[in-house]
């Protein structure tokens, strides 16, 4: 490569600096130097748009992407996850209403109560469940502590030892009572 120097001189003392210009010789050094000079600038484009995005090479970008796209298609894997999920909850739970129904018409059937008091007992029921007592030690308790017994279509409290006869509006007045 020849190198030339030119220089441009003004009126002043202080002539204007101009860098050197570089003729080559031949074809294949300028296709060096052009080839060198575009990897330069392109290095160090890449590298300025890598620092921007806090990677340090671009092994850690394409890494970084792969994790990205990962990452994306487990958030798609989740949500349809979470779909089915609360599909099969709302089904539990709609069948658990109908087996819970279902046990508690059985457990009341099992109870020989007036229909006219059937609202009520199933209320008190009801009202006695709890953590430690089921349906069916509550229905048990009210059905005992009311000490029914049906004879012919009368209510008598005390069973066989009382003999005590009730009326139906007397014996919904003592449901209210409990």
């Amino acid at each position: 490569m020849l190198n030339y120097n030119i220089q441009l001189f003004a009126d002043d003392d202080n002539p204007p600096v101009v860098d050197t210009f570089k003729a080559f010789a031949t074809e294949e050094e300028f296709n060096e130097f052009v080839g060198k000079t575009t990897q330069s600038a392109s290095s160090k484009a890449k590298g300025e748009i890598l620092g921007e995005l806090g990677i340090k090479s671009v092994s850690e970008a394409k890494e970084k992407f792969t994790k990205l796209n990962e990452l994306s298609d487990l958030s798609g894997t989740i949500e349809t996850k979470d779909k089915a999920y609360a599909e099969l909850e709302t089904k539990f739970n709609t069948v658990n209403q109908e087996h819970e129904l279902t046990k508690e018409t059985l457990v009341l059937s099992k109870y020989d109560v007036p229909e006219t008091f059937k609202t009520h007992f199933k209320t008190l029921v009801k009202a006695g469940i709890s953590d430690d007592k089921s349906i069916e030690d509550s229905a048990k308790e009210v059905f005992e502590s009311l000490n029914l017994t049906k004879v012919n279509n009368k209510i008598v409290i005390g069973g066989a030892s009382s003999k005590v006869e009730v009326t139906d509006k007397e014996m919904q007045d003592k449901l209210r009572k409990l």
